[in-house]
Parts: structure tokens; sequence; C-alpha cells
């Protein structure tokens, strides 16, 4: 099939599935052209599926079965060794960023400052940090990660610094609460504490089963609120 009579850009790729494992940024590339896409932003994954003693299959997605994900920090590296394949002309439409990280943890700044240096003029930004994620996150192990977590004041403190956006993903709500938006002041907190910040609010705030009354409103808002 042809792709879009338009270019477009990709701003939102995963390019590994929940085992870490991938066909390339050639392979990514080939379906770029394929699709007229002339760039996109790609991320790998910050967990991992765990294959459980128990289970008789290895798990292919992270809703397989009921054992836990666990934070990967290789992923970055596999996602820039992967970069410096490419040639300079294809490297100019891939745009990575960092997530290998546990975002409840206050060493998470320590991994984004070592892959920083160890890949220069690699990196274009942070994330997707997967916060409130619906099932992911009861199948994450370590504490319940958020945006207003402190352990993300200094990542947030860092691209601010170097200009990174940061593309974060952080329900407004839970798969059970539909009446109102729970998690929204979490995010508020964070937009008023980092104003300069430039935030890539992946999904506006809601996944599978995840929804709020008033949503096209209350996304008005926080864009007119929060420049």
């Amino acid at each position: 099939l042809g792709g879009s009579c338009y270019p477009m850009i990709d701003t939102h790729v995963h390019a590994v599935n929940f085992l870490q494992e991938t066909p390339g940024f050639a392979n990514l590339i080939a379906h770029m052209d394929r699709s007229n896409i002339q760039k996109a932003v790609v991320f790998w994954l910050p967990v991992t599926k765990q294959w459980a003693e128990h289970e008789r299959e290895a798990p292919e997605y992270y809703l397989d079965d009921d054992s836990e994900c666990y934070y990967y920090s290789a992923t970055d590296t596999i996602v820039a060794e992967e970069y410096k394949k490419l040639s300079p002309e294809n490297q100019k439409r891939i745009y990575p960023l960092i997530c290998g990280f546990n975002p409840a943890d206050k060493h998470a700044i320590k991994h984004i400052e070592r892959m920083y240096a160890l890949y220069p003029n690699v990196w274009n930004g942070i994330g997707e940090i997967l916060l409130r994620h619906d099932d992911l996150t009861l199948l994450t192990s370590s504490d319940i990660p958020r945006i207003n977590n402190k352990a993300l004041y200094p990542v947030f403190e860092f691209a601010d610094r170097h200009n990174l956006p940061v593309s974060i993903h952080n329900n407004i709500s839970t798969t059970w609460i539909a009446d109102r938006p729970k998690y929204l002041h979490e995010l508020e907190e964070i937009l008023r504490e980092f104003p300069r910040m430039k935030m890539i609010f992946c999904h506006c705030g809601i996944s599978r089963r995840v929804y709020a009354p008033f949503y096209k409103k209350m996304i008005e808002r926080l864009l007119l609120q929060y420049p």
C-alpha cells in the first residue's frame, strides 16, 4: 500500500517491543519511505516484560500475563547504537529520546547525564516517560510513577537547562474513575513549577479505558493557562 499523499512527521515511535527486540533503524527508515514519513521522533521502552518461571509461554506484550515489568536502562544504549549505524543523511530524519530510567528513583538524573555524555549529539529530548499508565502501572515494579514525584525534578531541570522537550505519559484518571480527572492536579503542579519546560503531553492524559468528563474543555484550558 502507498503512504500518505502528504509528507508527514511521526512524533511517537516505539521502535522496540516489550522484550526490547527491534528490527533496527534501517527497517524503520524503509517503512518511513513507503509511508511518506519524512522524520520520526523515536524512543525505545523504559521497561521490559519479565518471563516468569511458572509461565510456559514467553510473553510478547505487557498484558499477555500477570508477570511484572521492570526498568531496563540498556534500552537507551540500544537506540544510540542503532542510530550510529545510520548514514548521516538518515540520521537527520531520526530524533532519539532518552527514556531508560525509573521515574520514581532519585538516581534517574544520573542515567540521563551519563547517556548525554556517552552519546553526544544523539539525543533530542527525554521520554516517553511512562508514569500513570492504566494496567502497565499496576504491573511495573517500584513505587507508583507519577509526574510530580520529586525524583523527576532534577530531570525537568536538566531538560529546561539544555532546552530538551520532555515527552510524558501521565493519565488524568484511572480505569475505574471516569467522573473526574483524578490526577490532573499532579500535571498542573509541574506545569506551574517548570513553566519554561517544553512538555509533550502524550495522548493528552488518556489511554485505554481512561476518560474524564468535559475532556475537550479541560485540554483547551491547559493549553491556554500553561503556554
